[in-house]
Protein backbone atom coordinates (compact mmCIF):
# COMPACT_ATOMS: atom_id res chain seq x y z
CA UNK A 1 0.00 0.00 0.00
CA UNK A 2 1.16 3.70 -1.07
CA UNK A 3 1.42 6.24 1.58
CA UNK A 4 -0.88 9.10 0.92
CA UNK A 5 2.37 11.74 2.44
CA UNK A 6 4.34 13.10 0.23
CA UNK A 7 7.96 14.28 1.72
CA UNK A 8 6.83 17.62 2.54
CA UNK A 9 4.23 16.46 4.37
CA UNK A 10 6.58 13.93 6.08
CA UNK A 11 8.86 16.95 6.55
CA UNK A 12 5.79 18.99 7.91
CA UNK A 13 5.05 15.91 9.92
CA UNK A 14 8.24 15.45 11.66
CA UNK A 15 8.58 19.56 12.42
CA UNK A 16 4.85 19.45 13.84
CA UNK A 17 5.87 16.31 16.02
CA UNK A 18 9.05 17.84 17.56
CA UNK A 19 6.58 20.71 18.60
CA UNK A 20 4.12 18.91 20.44
CA UNK A 21 4.08 19.42 24.23
CA UNK A 22 4.84 16.44 26.23
CA UNK A 23 0.80 15.89 27.37
CA UNK A 24 -0.24 16.43 23.80
CA UNK A 25 2.05 14.00 22.78
CA UNK A 26 1.27 11.37 24.97
CA UNK A 27 -3.12 11.98 24.63
CA UNK A 28 -2.23 11.41 20.87
CA UNK A 29 0.43 8.95 20.85
CA UNK A 30 1.25 9.99 17.43
CA UNK A 31 2.46 7.37 15.11
CA UNK A 32 3.58 7.25 11.88
CA UNK A 33 4.24 4.10 10.46
CA UNK A 34 4.63 3.85 6.42
CA UNK A 35 8.05 4.46 4.05
CA UNK A 36 8.11 6.34 1.00
CA UNK A 37 11.52 8.37 -0.71
CA UNK A 38 12.71 10.31 3.06
CA UNK A 39 10.66 8.13 5.31
CA UNK A 40 9.83 8.64 8.62
CA UNK A 41 9.22 5.64 10.88
CA UNK A 42 7.68 5.03 14.23
CA UNK A 43 8.62 2.64 16.82
CA UNK A 44 6.51 2.21 20.42
CA UNK A 45 9.14 1.87 22.71
CA UNK A 46 7.89 0.49 26.06
CA UNK A 47 4.92 0.47 27.46
CA UNK A 48 3.20 1.59 30.68
CA UNK A 49 1.54 4.31 32.39
CA UNK A 50 3.96 6.39 29.97
CA UNK A 51 5.36 5.53 26.88
CA UNK A 52 8.58 6.13 24.88
CA UNK A 53 7.72 7.63 21.02
CA UNK A 54 10.78 7.13 18.90
CA UNK A 55 10.66 8.52 15.35
CA UNK A 56 13.25 8.08 13.19
CA UNK A 57 13.87 9.67 9.53
CA UNK A 58 15.73 7.99 6.93
CA UNK A 59 18.74 10.46 5.48
CA UNK A 60 19.77 7.58 3.02
CA UNK A 61 19.01 3.97 1.58
CA UNK A 62 16.22 3.02 -0.76
CA UNK A 63 13.12 4.57 -0.52
CA UNK A 64 10.09 2.09 -0.06
CA UNK A 65 6.54 1.60 -0.89
CA UNK A 66 4.87 -0.40 1.71
CA UNK A 67 3.57 -0.22 4.95
CA UNK A 68 5.78 -1.67 7.61
CA UNK A 69 4.41 -5.04 7.99
CA UNK A 70 3.84 -6.53 10.32
CA UNK A 71 4.37 -2.72 12.36
CA UNK A 72 7.19 -2.55 14.77
CA UNK A 73 6.81 -4.22 18.32
CA UNK A 74 7.81 -2.39 21.35
CA UNK A 75 11.55 -2.15 21.99
CA UNK A 76 12.43 -3.02 18.33
CA UNK A 77 14.64 -0.28 16.96
CA UNK A 78 14.40 1.18 12.63
CA UNK A 79 14.67 -1.71 10.28
CA UNK A 80 18.28 -2.50 8.19
CA UNK A 81 19.02 0.13 6.01
CA UNK A 82 17.69 2.93 7.98
CA UNK A 83 19.98 5.76 9.13
CA UNK A 84 18.14 7.73 10.71
CA UNK A 85 17.77 10.32 13.21
CA UNK A 86 15.89 10.37 16.34
CA UNK A 87 13.58 13.49 15.89
CA UNK A 88 11.44 12.73 19.64
CA UNK A 89 12.80 10.35 22.34
CA UNK A 90 12.47 9.24 25.58
CA UNK A 91 13.38 6.89 28.77
CA UNK A 92 13.11 3.76 26.98
CA UNK A 93 11.07 0.89 29.42
CA UNK A 94 10.65 -2.70 29.57
CA UNK A 95 7.59 -4.52 28.53
CA UNK A 96 4.80 -4.69 30.84
CA UNK A 97 3.75 -8.49 31.74
CA UNK A 98 0.12 -7.51 30.21
CA UNK A 99 2.23 -6.86 26.75
CA UNK A 100 4.40 -10.30 26.94
CA UNK A 101 0.85 -11.81 27.19
CA UNK A 102 0.16 -11.41 23.63
CA UNK A 103 3.44 -13.01 22.13
CA UNK A 104 2.17 -15.76 19.64
CA UNK A 105 3.33 -18.62 20.45
CA UNK A 106 5.64 -21.32 18.19
CA UNK A 107 3.21 -23.46 17.47
CA UNK A 108 0.28 -20.53 16.20
CA UNK A 109 3.13 -18.74 13.91
CA UNK A 110 1.81 -20.77 10.84
CA UNK A 111 -2.24 -19.79 11.72
CA UNK A 112 -0.94 -16.27 12.77
CA UNK A 113 1.28 -15.38 9.70
CA UNK A 114 -2.31 -16.55 7.42
CA UNK A 115 -4.16 -13.73 9.91
CA UNK A 116 -1.65 -11.40 8.95
CA UNK A 117 -2.35 -11.39 5.30
CA UNK A 118 -6.09 -11.73 5.40
CA UNK A 119 -5.37 -8.42 7.95
CA UNK A 120 -3.03 -6.77 5.09
CA UNK A 121 -6.05 -7.12 2.50
CA UNK A 122 -8.91 -5.91 5.08
CA UNK A 123 -6.58 -3.16 5.78
CA UNK A 124 -6.34 -1.96 1.98
CA UNK A 125 -10.04 -2.31 1.35
CA UNK A 126 -11.32 -0.16 4.14
CA UNK A 127 -14.03 -2.83 4.57
CA UNK A 128 -16.37 -3.67 7.48
CA UNK A 129 -16.58 -7.33 8.79
CA UNK A 130 -17.40 -9.38 11.76
CA UNK A 131 -15.32 -11.73 12.81
CA UNK A 132 -14.40 -14.59 15.23
CA UNK A 133 -11.03 -13.55 17.22
CA UNK A 134 -9.63 -16.02 19.36
CA UNK A 135 -7.28 -15.50 22.38
CA UNK A 136 -4.38 -18.00 21.01
CA UNK A 137 -4.16 -16.28 17.31
CA UNK A 138 -6.89 -13.51 15.86
CA UNK A 139 -6.21 -10.90 19.46
CA UNK A 140 -2.71 -11.59 19.61
CA UNK A 141 -2.67 -10.41 16.01
CA UNK A 142 -4.45 -7.57 16.23
CA UNK A 143 -2.06 -6.26 18.92
CA UNK A 144 0.21 -6.36 17.09
CA UNK A 145 -0.97 -3.57 15.14
CA UNK A 146 -1.36 -1.78 18.62
CA UNK A 147 1.53 0.87 18.19
CA UNK A 148 -0.22 4.01 19.57
CA UNK A 149 -2.93 3.91 22.20
CA UNK A 150 -3.86 5.20 25.46
CA UNK A 151 -2.68 3.32 28.60
CA UNK A 152 -3.92 0.22 29.53
CA UNK A 153 -6.46 0.42 32.68
CA UNK A 154 -6.09 -3.49 34.33
CA UNK A 155 -9.80 -3.09 35.93
CA UNK A 156 -11.44 -2.44 32.68
CA UNK A 157 -9.28 -5.69 31.30
CA UNK A 158 -10.57 -7.61 34.26
CA UNK A 159 -14.00 -7.08 34.12
CA UNK A 160 -14.13 -7.61 30.28
CA UNK A 161 -12.41 -10.84 30.67
CA UNK A 162 -14.62 -11.74 33.48
CA UNK A 163 -17.93 -11.08 31.25
CA UNK A 164 -16.42 -13.56 28.89
CA UNK A 165 -15.45 -15.93 30.96
CA UNK A 166 -19.20 -15.89 32.47
CA UNK A 167 -20.36 -15.89 29.40
CA UNK A 168 -22.12 -12.61 29.37
CA UNK A 169 -19.93 -10.83 26.51
CA UNK A 170 -22.00 -10.26 23.54
CA UNK A 171 -21.51 -8.75 20.30
CA UNK A 172 -23.25 -5.20 21.30
CA UNK A 173 -21.97 -3.90 17.58
CA UNK A 174 -19.32 -1.59 19.09
CA UNK A 175 -16.51 -2.44 16.68
CA UNK A 176 -12.71 -2.60 16.91
CA UNK A 177 -11.47 0.11 15.05
CA UNK A 178 -8.60 0.06 12.51
CA UNK A 179 -6.69 3.31 11.01
CA UNK A 180 -6.67 3.21 7.42
CA UNK A 181 -2.48 3.37 7.89
CA UNK A 182 -3.71 -0.05 9.78
CA UNK A 183 -2.73 1.11 13.57
CA UNK A 184 -5.19 -0.04 15.83
CA UNK A 185 -7.79 3.29 17.36
CA UNK A 186 -9.70 0.92 19.36
CA UNK A 187 -10.42 -2.48 20.58
CA UNK A 188 -7.04 -3.36 23.07
CA UNK A 189 -8.81 -3.65 26.07
CA UNK A 190 -11.46 -6.11 24.91
CA UNK A 191 -8.74 -7.99 22.91
CA UNK A 192 -6.55 -8.33 26.16
CA UNK A 193 -9.55 -9.23 27.53
CA UNK A 194 -9.96 -12.25 25.52
CA UNK A 195 -6.30 -13.35 26.36
CA UNK A 196 -6.95 -13.51 30.07
CA UNK A 197 -10.05 -14.85 29.72
CA UNK A 198 -8.72 -17.40 27.23
CA UNK A 199 -12.04 -16.96 25.45
CA UNK A 200 -12.81 -16.57 21.93
CA UNK A 201 -15.45 -13.35 20.83
CA UNK A 202 -17.71 -12.14 18.01
CA UNK A 203 -17.04 -8.42 17.21
CA UNK A 204 -17.25 -5.96 14.48
CA UNK A 205 -14.32 -4.92 12.81
CA UNK A 206 -14.24 -1.27 11.23
CA UNK A 207 -10.92 -0.95 8.65
CA UNK A 208 -9.99 2.72 6.78
CA UNK A 209 -11.22 5.19 9.78
CA UNK A 210 -8.87 8.28 9.58
CA UNK A 211 -6.28 8.10 12.50
CA UNK A 212 -6.93 11.61 13.24
CA UNK A 213 -10.40 10.61 14.67
CA UNK A 214 -8.21 8.62 17.14
CA UNK A 215 -8.88 11.52 20.53
CA UNK A 216 -12.49 11.53 19.67
CA UNK A 217 -12.71 7.51 20.30
CA UNK A 218 -14.73 6.87 23.01
CA UNK A 219 -15.44 10.14 23.68
CA UNK A 220 -18.87 10.50 23.49
CA UNK A 221 -21.15 9.97 26.64
CA UNK A 222 -20.78 5.89 27.30
CA UNK A 223 -23.37 3.83 29.14
CA UNK A 224 -23.06 3.34 32.74
CA UNK A 225 -25.04 0.83 35.09
CA UNK A 226 -27.32 3.26 36.45
CA UNK A 227 -28.35 3.83 32.37
CA UNK A 228 -28.78 0.10 32.87
CA UNK A 229 -30.96 0.76 35.68
CA UNK A 230 -32.74 2.99 34.28
CA UNK A 231 -33.62 0.93 31.01
CA UNK A 232 -35.27 -1.80 33.64
CA UNK A 233 -37.57 1.41 34.63
CA UNK A 234 -35.53 1.64 38.53
CA UNK A 235 -36.18 5.26 40.11
CA UNK A 236 -32.65 7.01 41.70
CA UNK A 237 -30.46 5.23 39.63
CA UNK A 238 -27.73 6.83 39.75
CA UNK A 239 -27.53 6.53 43.72
CA UNK A 240 -28.75 3.22 43.18
CA UNK A 241 -26.25 2.12 41.11
CA UNK A 242 -23.79 3.56 43.48
CA UNK A 243 -24.66 1.63 46.68
CA UNK A 244 -24.49 -1.76 44.75
CA UNK A 245 -21.17 -0.65 44.22
CA UNK A 246 -20.48 -0.19 47.91
CA UNK A 247 -22.33 -3.12 49.31
CA UNK A 248 -20.21 -5.24 46.71
CA UNK A 249 -17.20 -3.96 47.52
CA UNK A 250 -18.28 -4.50 51.20
CA UNK A 251 -18.86 -8.24 51.05
CA UNK A 252 -15.45 -8.63 48.71
CA UNK A 253 -13.53 -7.43 52.28
CA UNK A 254 -12.55 -3.40 51.31
CA UNK A 255 -10.29 -1.69 50.73
CA UNK A 256 -8.47 -3.43 48.13
CA UNK A 257 -12.32 -4.02 45.92
CA UNK A 258 -12.46 -0.14 46.05
CA UNK A 259 -11.34 -0.17 42.54
CA UNK A 260 -13.78 -3.16 41.42
CA UNK A 261 -16.99 -1.81 39.99
CA UNK A 262 -19.88 -4.04 38.82
CA UNK A 263 -20.32 -4.37 34.95
CA UNK A 264 -23.39 -3.00 33.53
CA UNK A 265 -23.91 -6.50 32.03
CA UNK A 266 -23.82 -7.68 35.96
CA UNK A 267 -26.14 -4.25 37.64
CA UNK A 268 -29.66 -6.23 37.21
CA UNK A 269 -28.35 -9.54 38.66
CA UNK A 270 -26.75 -7.71 41.82
CA UNK A 271 -30.21 -5.65 41.91
CA UNK A 272 -32.05 -9.01 42.40
CA UNK A 273 -29.85 -10.20 44.92
CA UNK A 274 -30.88 -7.25 47.14
CA UNK A 275 -34.20 -6.33 46.30
CA UNK A 276 -34.63 -4.86 49.84
CA UNK A 277 -31.55 -2.02 49.25
CA UNK A 278 -34.29 0.05 47.12
CA UNK A 279 -35.73 1.06 50.47
CA UNK A 280 -32.46 1.51 52.00
CA UNK A 281 -31.81 3.85 48.95
CA UNK A 282 -34.90 5.83 50.46
CA UNK A 283 -32.89 6.58 53.57
CA UNK A 284 -29.74 6.80 52.93
CA UNK A 285 -31.16 9.69 50.42
CA UNK A 286 -33.19 11.70 53.14
CA UNK A 287 -30.23 11.27 55.57
CA UNK A 288 -28.51 12.75 53.38
CA UNK A 289 -31.38 15.61 52.23
CA UNK A 290 -31.53 16.63 56.23
CA UNK A 291 -27.81 16.65 57.13
CA UNK A 292 -25.45 16.02 54.46
CA UNK A 293 -23.65 13.77 57.62
CA UNK A 294 -22.93 11.19 54.73
CA UNK A 295 -22.72 10.64 50.90
CA UNK A 296 -26.64 8.95 49.61
CA UNK A 297 -25.02 5.74 48.51
CA UNK A 298 -22.47 5.43 51.82
CA UNK A 299 -25.88 5.96 53.67
CA UNK A 300 -27.81 3.54 51.71
CA UNK A 301 -25.24 1.09 51.75
CA UNK A 302 -24.59 0.98 55.72
CA UNK A 303 -28.49 1.17 56.77
CA UNK A 304 -28.92 -1.93 53.80
CA UNK A 305 -26.07 -4.20 55.93
CA UNK A 306 -27.91 -3.14 59.04
CA UNK A 307 -31.10 -3.92 57.94
CA UNK A 308 -30.36 -7.26 56.90
CA UNK A 309 -29.01 -8.25 60.60
CA UNK A 310 -31.93 -6.35 62.58
CA UNK A 311 -33.91 -3.76 60.30
CA UNK A 312 -35.91 -2.07 63.19
CA UNK A 313 -32.41 -1.61 64.53
CA UNK A 314 -31.08 0.04 61.49
CA UNK A 315 -33.89 2.28 60.99
CA UNK A 316 -33.65 3.67 65.03
CA UNK A 317 -29.78 4.07 64.37
CA UNK A 318 -30.52 6.24 60.78
CA UNK A 319 -33.60 8.44 62.56
CA UNK A 320 -30.91 9.11 65.49
CA UNK A 321 -28.50 10.19 62.74
CA UNK A 322 -31.24 12.31 60.88
CA UNK A 323 -32.66 14.33 64.25
CA UNK A 324 -30.11 13.81 67.15
CA UNK A 325 -33.17 12.91 69.39
CA UNK A 326 -33.38 10.26 72.02
CA UNK A 327 -29.44 9.94 73.70
CA UNK A 328 -28.80 9.66 77.18
CA UNK A 329 -25.22 9.77 77.20
CA UNK A 330 -22.22 11.93 75.37
CA UNK A 331 -20.55 8.30 75.42
CA UNK A 332 -24.12 6.54 73.13
CA UNK A 333 -21.94 5.65 70.37
CA UNK A 334 -24.96 6.70 67.85
CA UNK A 335 -23.89 10.76 69.54
CA UNK A 336 -20.35 10.01 69.18
CA UNK A 337 -20.70 8.98 65.17
CA UNK A 338 -22.99 12.27 64.58
CA UNK A 339 -20.59 14.26 66.23
CA UNK A 340 -17.91 12.97 64.43
CA UNK A 341 -20.16 13.57 60.73
CA UNK A 342 -20.70 17.11 61.78
CA UNK A 343 -17.47 17.98 62.14
CA UNK A 344 -15.92 16.18 59.30
CA UNK A 345 -19.24 17.96 57.25
CA UNK A 346 -17.34 21.54 58.09
CA UNK A 347 -13.81 20.42 57.19
CA UNK A 348 -12.60 21.96 54.16
CA UNK A 349 -10.26 18.02 53.58
CA UNK A 350 -12.88 15.70 54.11
CA UNK A 351 -12.61 12.18 55.58
CA UNK A 352 -12.81 9.76 52.80
CA UNK A 353 -15.98 7.85 51.79
CA UNK A 354 -14.30 4.18 53.27
CA UNK A 355 -13.52 5.68 56.62
CA UNK A 356 -17.04 7.10 56.99
CA UNK A 357 -18.40 3.84 55.99
CA UNK A 358 -15.74 2.04 58.61
CA UNK A 359 -16.60 4.33 61.46
CA UNK A 360 -20.20 3.86 60.71
CA UNK A 361 -20.06 0.21 60.70
CA UNK A 362 -18.29 0.21 64.31
CA UNK A 363 -20.76 2.57 65.90
CA UNK A 364 -23.18 0.34 64.76
CA UNK A 365 -21.34 -2.56 66.58
CA UNK A 366 -21.17 -1.03 69.63
CA UNK A 367 -24.58 0.38 69.72
CA UNK A 368 -25.56 -3.51 69.10
CA UNK A 369 -23.50 -4.82 72.00
CA UNK A 370 -24.69 -1.38 73.72
CA UNK A 371 -21.03 -0.51 74.73
CA UNK A 372 -20.42 3.00 74.92
CA UNK A 373 -17.18 4.68 73.20
CA UNK A 374 -14.94 7.65 73.38
CA UNK A 375 -13.66 8.05 70.30
CA UNK A 376 -14.18 6.45 66.66
CA UNK A 377 -11.39 5.54 64.32
CA UNK A 378 -10.43 3.30 61.55
CA UNK A 379 -6.92 3.02 61.31
CA UNK A 380 -5.38 3.71 57.56
CA UNK A 381 -1.95 2.24 56.79
CA UNK A 382 0.66 4.29 55.32
CA UNK A 383 0.92 2.62 51.78
CA UNK A 384 1.32 -0.61 54.14
CA UNK A 385 -0.52 -3.88 54.67
CA UNK A 386 0.97 -4.17 57.90
CA UNK A 387 -0.45 -1.00 58.80
CA UNK A 388 -3.81 -0.94 57.63
CA UNK A 389 -6.33 -1.79 60.27
CA UNK A 390 -9.14 -4.88 58.46
CA UNK A 391 -12.13 -3.32 57.50
CA UNK A 392 -15.08 -3.64 60.08
CA UNK A 393 -17.53 -6.22 59.59
CA UNK A 394 -21.57 -5.41 60.85
CA UNK A 395 -22.50 -7.60 63.45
Amino acid sequence: MISPYSTTDLNTISTEITMLTPELAEMMRTEFVFERQRPVYAANVGSGTRRDHRIFRASSGPAGDRFCDPPPRRGVPPPAGFDGDVVMSSETKQPLPRQASATILPEDEVQAAQFRERLRKLIASGRHVTMAISPRVEAKVLLEFNTGNRSLNEAVIKRYAADMKNGRWLNSGEPIIFSREGILNDGQHRLFASIEAGVEFTSDVRFGIERAAFPMTNSHNKRRPSDVLDILGEQNTRNLAATLNWVNRYERGLPGSLSIGISNSDIGAHLASHPRIRKSCEIGSRLNGATRLLSPSVAAAAHYIFARLDESEADAFFEFLVDGVGATSRHDPKVVLRNKLLGNRSETAKLKDVYLLAVTIKAWNAFRNKREVEKLYWVVGNGTTSQQEVFPEAI
